[in-house]
């Protein structure tokens, strides 16, 4: 016991500062990402000051680690933290670095970095695709000498309908920028920028059936207020393929 209380606070605050070094080369993925009138994504780690300095302070007295005592170290941990700073706090998690190191997602708009948190709807789902692809970027590296494999991501996004157009625009936009596929999921959309939709209708009578329909929007010539993307101005509607219990065909 007196051997892990002695080294527990070193072992901590050295994986601190090795898991933030690691978050600053991965910050580098979204340091260009552009979307909406935001110019780039950052992590930014810090560490919990307060708590690792008790935890330095609680390691140094030894010998309350030293008695014959059959109390797991997290939980002596734990105790001693509720006794001296009034807060409760599991004592496996005193054991983990990441009780010690704090998160905070940033976004750079008009050359200053602010918190995610004040992004518009559009922007918030793409500064999320953001941070997905420095991740996806990251781990594409690992075990290949530092360079990245050739791969395109696939992102899935839900419910799209909950954006108004120019949000939807975002993500299409920013799809196009880093060369990645999205599929977005939406009981109707306001596309009023150039994409591709598959439209699924399902029919009940005479015999029930699905029917999906391509969809190419080209924004150059659609109405920018239609809502109605398959009677709007500059649709272009496909057949791809009818469905029943049955059969498959192509349309």
């Amino acid at each position: 016991m007196k051997a892990e209380a002695g080294t527990l606070y070193n072992v901590i605050s050295g994986e601190v500062r090795k898991q933030q070094s690691r978050i600053k080369k991965l910050s580098l993925f979204g340091e260009n990402l552009k979307f909406g009138n935001v110019t780039g994504m950052r992590i930014r780690p810090s560490q919990r000051e307060d708590l690792l300095m008790h935890l330095m302070n609680i390691t140094k007295q030894i010998d309350l680690f030293a008695k014959k005592n059959d109390t797991p170290l997290g939980d002596q941990l734990a105790d001693l933290f509720a006794k001296t700073l009034k807060i409760k706090v599991d004592g496996s998690a005193l054991l983990d670095y990441r009780t010690y190191i704090d998160l905070s997602i940033e976004a750079r708009r008009g050359g200053k970095w602010e918190l995610a948190s004040g992004l518009s709807g559009g922007e918030s789902i793409g500064g999320g695709l953001a941070v997905a692809l420095m991740l996806s970027r990251s781990i594409s590296q690992r075990g290949n000498d530092g360079r990245a494999r050739p791969y395109t991501p696939f992102f899935v996004i839900d419910e799209v309908q909950r954006l108004n157009g120019p949000g939807q625009a975002v993500i299409v936009e920013f799809g196009r920028q880093q060369g990645i596929q999205v599929l977005v999921t939406a009981i109707s959309l306001e596309a009023t920028y150039d994409c591709t939709m598959y439209v699924l209708n399902r029919i009940l009578s005479p015999v029930e059936e699905i029917v999906i329909r391509r969809v190419t929007i080209d924004s150059t010539l659609a109405n920018p207020a239609a809502v109605d993307v398959l009677t709007a101005p500059g649709t272009s509607i496909e057949p791809v393929v009818s469905t029943d219990s049955d059969r498959v065909t192509n349309a």
